[in-house]
């Protein structure tokens, strides 16, 4: 399992987990809302570490030699 699998599934956990955050917030239950918004919370560090720590520096390396390309088309696409 390799580390953007990872992550897609860490996506699925939290997409879970704000569910069951707006069902508990629907039905008033502080106990429940905290329980899932803490594991949220725990769940989005982690996934902000690897994000930073592995998957951008693996889209450095791989973008590095079409990095110029890459940012003009994007600029072209917000402006």
């Amino acid at each position: 399992i390799g580390p953007t699998q990872v992550m897609r599934q860490e996506h699925q956990q939290m997409s879970v987990l704000m569910n069951r955050m707006k069902d508990a917030f629907a039905a008033k239950d502080q106990k429940k809302f905290l329980s899932a918004s803490e594991t949220w919370m725990v769940i989005a560090q982690q996934h902000n570490m690897k994000e930073e720590e592995i998957l951008y520096p693996m889209m450095d390396e791989v973008l590095r030699d079409d990095a110029t390309t890459v940012i003009a088309k994007t600029q072209e696409l917000l402006y």
